[in-house]
């Protein structure tokens, strides 16, 4: 919030707060945390952060005018075409928020704590043992979303292609049309020329 400004909850008495589950923007399909998860964009994905908000209750939404009522909304971070490159994103989007969040010192063995800590939960939620089989299902992930953008693109060359051909025989036929209309005609019976 910016400063001097106060939120609508806080604002709002606590009596007068109702609190819903009810989730908008780019909803996720993978939880990485409480905070993160990723969600599928057109042809990438996207690393995304929950975030509470809160609305005034509206009478057309069958919602009480004088109550504030709670929501989350995921909003949309850093982009990226493989799954596991949001990995990568999310693993510095944490470590940053945790460094911006600790106090100053001259300790390196905490800076190191703090990057171990956030590797050892990717590493959890990921199962390495399994990294291989993980790492497969990502490419072949990677592989259907790269052929159905191709297939697309295919799509739209053959409608351009399709068109150019219908324009091209529209040409033809008119030039066609023309040079007919403007060959020489020739009769039918030869008039023999008297000698």
């Amino acid at each position: 919030m910016a400063r001097g400004k106060q939120s609508l909850l806080e604002l709002t008495a606590p009596e007068n707060i109702i609190e819903t589950n009810e989730e908008v923007g780019s909803i996720p399909f993978f939880d990485i945390d409480d905070e993160y998860a990723i969600s599928g964009c057109y042809g990438d994905y996207a690393l995304v952060i929950r975030k509470k908000a809160s609305k005034t209750g509206k009478e057309e939404n069958g919602e009480d005018n004088t109550k504030v009522y709670t929501y989350y909304r995921w909003d949309e971070l850093k982009y990226d075409s493989k799954v596991y490159g949001i990995f990568d994103l999310y693993l510095k989007a944490k470590r940053l928020h945790s460094f911006k969040n600790m106090k100053r010192t001259n300790d390196i063995k905490e800076l190191i704590k703090i990057e171990k800590e956030i590797s050892d939960y990717v590493h959890n939620i990921l199962d390495i043992n399994t990294s291989e089989q993980f790492k497969t299902v990502c490419d072949l992930t990677d592989t259907v979303l790269f052929l159905k953008k191709q297939i697309e693109e295919a799509r739209n060359t053959l409608s351009e292609y399709k068109k150019l051909i219908h324009d091209t025989q529209l040409e033809f036929k008119e030039s066609k049309k023309l040079i007919v209309e403007n060959m020489p005609k020739t009769k039918k019976h030869p008039i023999k020329e008297e000698e």
